[in-house]
């Protein structure tokens, strides 16, 4: 089976143009809570 390789975005933050143009999405919203805090 061929693998379908799709690019990351950079600069797009609309999720409907993701969607739109096959991007990858990559949630990454729960590394927020490990980031050091002052």
């Amino acid at each position: 089976m061929a693998e379908v390789k799709r690019s990351l975005p950079i600069g797009i933050q609309s999720f409907e143009k993701l969607i739109e143009a096959n991007f990858l999405y990559i949630d990454k919203t729960k590394y927020i809570w490990d980031l050091p805090r002052p």
